[in-house]
This record gives structure tokens, C-alpha cells and sequence, in this order.
């Protein structure tokens, strides 16, 4: 079997549960198969896809954090005593 795709060690094929061993034709990547049918599964795997899942969460995990409203800060007690004591003396001037 011919994938029409280029030749790469990322690709592998199973045949009813069982790895092909993977060739190639030319520059396209191939697969020696046994003369009885089945139920094919190709796959490609990459070195980066297990990071590249790492990151996809991370990410999602500082959004979600992100978009959690956060309280607003009310201000001390004790600055607002001294805003009104200042306004006292303001008034009586």
C-alpha cells in the first residue's frame, strides 16, 4: 500500500491490530501488506505531539484562571476617617 504522502518515520499502519512494517516507494511512504484483507489504521506521530499537548493545556489552564473575576479592592477603613476628618477642617475654614 502507497500513501500519496512523503516518506517519514512518523507514519505507521496496522492491519487488525498488528504494525505493518513501513517502506517506501520512491519518495512516498509505503506498507508491505499480507495478502488477507482486514481492517486498516494509519497513523502519523510526531516527536512534538506529546509537548505540543502539554501546551495546548497550559494554555487552557491560564485562560480559564484569567477569566475568573477577581473582587474588587474596597479601601481601608482607616483612610476614610482620615478623608472625612480632613473634610471637617476644610469646611470649617
Amino acid at each position: 500500500m502507497v500513501l500519496a504522502e512523503r516518506a517519514d518515520a512518523g507514519w505507521s499502519a496496522w492491519l487488525d491490530g498488528r504494525q505493518l512494517s513501513p517502506t517506501t516507494s520512491g519518495w512516498a511512504q509505503a506498507f508491505t501488506l499480507p495478502s488477507a484483507g482486514g481492517e486498516i489504521e494509519i497513523r502519523y506521530t510526531t516527536v512534538w505531539e506529546p509537548w505540543l499537548s502539554i501546551l495546548q493545556a497550559v494554555v487552557i489552564g491560564l485562560t480559564v484562571l484569567l477569566a475568573i473575576p477577581m473582587p474588587a479592592r474596597r479601601p481601608k477603613a482607616g483612610l476614610l476617617k482620615e478623608q472625612n476628618s480632613l473634610r471637617k477642617e476644610y469646611s470649617s475654614v
